[in-house]
């Protein structure tokens, strides 16, 4: 069986080699840009039996586009249910996996006790210029502290997740303050160019605080390119995440196999090992350690993407009213 993805491939090879000694199936696991398996997926779509078995895709443009082109064949019931999954999707032709989550990433040593509300947020600026920074436009870690400044000054992020197919105006008539704050604390922030630059000038010292995926600053971890003592935390005001799941295209030439290890990985014992080696957030009612259900108040601490019209809102008027202003 082929399985393709565009990363974490040290939890999926471990759990190829635990799938092989169960059933016997062996996994080849194939790493390429989404870009490149999706084109894939879309350009064997005719055949009788394509190379591609399984994917790993991302809940959103991917899925979306795979999806448009009639490539996915559906994920049985037996295996999908709804009731067992945590997932803001409503189709049968992808499971839910995980979440990427968006964090606060920091340096303990000079910071003892991080921010956890918005309040105690904007006093730590004030009183710590130019030592929190953020993707300005080329990295989701950055997407996900912009969203979360409108969530929090606007009243909330569940107004932005209503199938919208365009911008309402009286939506983003209530954006002024978002871009009020970005101006008035410019000289507070520091913008970089990508998730990787802001995690490099956190584990040079120029930055104490940024705002980076969870899995994205283990990995730096583990790889030395971050201390070993930078932790992270979920502030109050909350953080991204980003779905991924599991596809089989219509002319899987495994499909059954597919079917079998998709339901392995959904697996309790699977999910807390995925969770501990990827640091993403499962999917799955009643394993997380994290809290992705409402509190009173109607926020959560992780909230998903907005509809695509917010999405691209939200970037283009963040570039022309702070950026470019």
């Amino acid at each position: 069986m082929i399985f393709y993805l565009s990363g974490g491939d040290e939890f999926f090879r471990k759990a190829g080699e635990l799938f092989y000694e169960e059933y016997g199936i062996k996994v080849n696991i194939v790493i390429a840009q989404d870009a490149v398996i999706t084109r894939k997926i879309i350009n064997e779509k005719e055949l009788d039996y394509g190379t591609v078995d399984i994917y790993l895709s991302d809940s959103g443009l991917v899925f979306n586009q795979l999806d448009k082109a009639g490539t996915l064949s559906s994920i049985p019931a037996s295996i999908s249910g709804a009731e067992k999954v945590i997932s803001t999707l409503d189709s049968d032709k992808i499971l839910p996996l995980y979440g990427r989550i968006a964090v606060f990433a920091y340096d303990p040593l000079r910071i003892p006790a991080p921010p956890e509300t918005w309040d105690a947020f904007n006093e730590w600026l004030d009183e710590n210029p130019n030592r929190f920074g953020f993707t300005a436009i080329g990295g989701a870690s950055g997407f996900s502290f912009r969203y979360s400044v409108m969530a929090t000054l606007t009243g909330g992020w569940k107004q932005y997740t209503h199938g919208d197919e365009w911008i309402d105006p009286e939506k983003k008539d209530n954006w002024n303050s978002v871009w009020d704050w970005f101006s008035d604390h410019r000289d507070q922030y520091i913008l970089t160019s990508t998730d990787y630059e802001s995690l490099r000038l956190l584990s040079s010292g120029k930055l104490w605080l940024t705002s980076a995926f969870r899995d994205d600053v283990q990995a730096a971890i583990d790889k030395n390119e971050l201390p070993v003592y930078i932790e992270m935390y979920l502030p109050d005001f909350g953080g991204l995440y980003l779905e991924r799941g599991l596809v089989i295209p219509i002319n899987s030439p495994n499909r059954k196999s597919a079917e079998l290890f998709s339901a392995f990985l959904i697996s309790e014992g699977m999910q807390v090992l995925m969770e501990e080696m990827l640091k993403t957030v499962s999917l799955q009612k009643g394993v997380s350690s994290f809290s992705i259900n409402e509190d009173e108040t109607g926020f959560t601490n992780l909230f998903p993407l907005p509809d695509p019209p917010y999405i691209q809102g939200l970037t283009e008027e963040f570039r022309k009213k702070v950026l470019y202003n």
